[in-house]
């Protein structure tokens, strides 16, 4: 096996206007295990990191040094005989590191004390025709911070908008949905017109019970909350 680790170092400033704000450290791809510093305290270790090509979040909020340079190091360790990793072929043969590293780019995000994940709308068609469609709205809210906080998820969808009062405790994720039946489209029995048409534009939003939404950034896919920082890249292995 290969026995030699690869190391990663790199030194980055925090954008202005965190304060206040949940401080996120992704990893879009590390393969197969790894240790990570930031500012010489490791938030993760082998044992945290295991797995090929996964991806990675951390909290830094606490760690972030916001008036000089923040160091992150990262050591990534290859794969052994007993773990669940990628084995090659005999026409594409296995590199001696076994492929280990960073994949992909290592960023910063920022979010609000309520984070809106992963927005989905499911369709399901009822005939055959394809002409109507039944739309389920599901989003996770993740509320990292001490403190429980309450407000409402807000959806829109194809004009019409509901609400729904939460309260999610300090540290809680929870999925939301909304089912079919809450959206009723006019004339249409509930269901939605999907004739010759290829995208439906969904907006989410949660509302803190004192303070104005915090919104999704695109019409069908993620949540951003008010930092301006909302994605920067620190690290790229491209």
């Amino acid at each position: 096996p290969f026995r030699c680790s690869w190391w990663y170092r790199t030194e980055f400033r925090a954008p202005d206007g965190l304060e206040g704000q949940r401080v996120w450290l992704n990893f879009a791809g590390i393969n197969n295990r790894a240790n990570i510093w930031l500012n010489g305290q490791r938030i993760a270790g082998e044992h945290d990191v295991a797995g090929a090509y996964r991806t990675y979040e951390f909290d830094i909020s606490s760690l972030l040094v916001s008036d000089g340079p923040n160091v992150l190091a990262v050591e990534t360790i290859a794969q052994t005989e007993k773990d669940l990793g990628v084995n090659w072929v005999d026409w594409n043969p296995t590199p001696p590191d076994k492929d280990m590293g960073l994949w992909r780019e290592v960023s910063l995000r920022a979010t609000g004390p309520v984070e809106i994940r992963f927005p989905a709308v499911a369709a399901h068609f009822p005939a055959a025709s394809l002409d109507e469609a039944d739309l389920t709205v599901e989003a996770e809210l993740r509320n990292s911070g001490p403190a429980p906080v309450t407000g409402a998820l807000e959806a829109e969808l194809e004009g019409h908008r509901i609400r729904q009062a939460i309260t999610l405790k300090a540290g809680e994720v929870r999925t939301i949905g909304f089912a079919p039946e809450a959206f009723k489209a006019p004339n249409c029995g509930g269901r939605i017109r999907w004739a010759r048409r290829r995208c439906i534009r969904c907006r989410c939003a949660f509302c803190l019970a004192i303070e104005c939404p915090i919104r999704c950034p695109s019409a069908t896919a993620s949540a951003k909350s008010r930092p301006r920082m909302t994605h920067r890249v620190i690290f790229s292995s491209a």
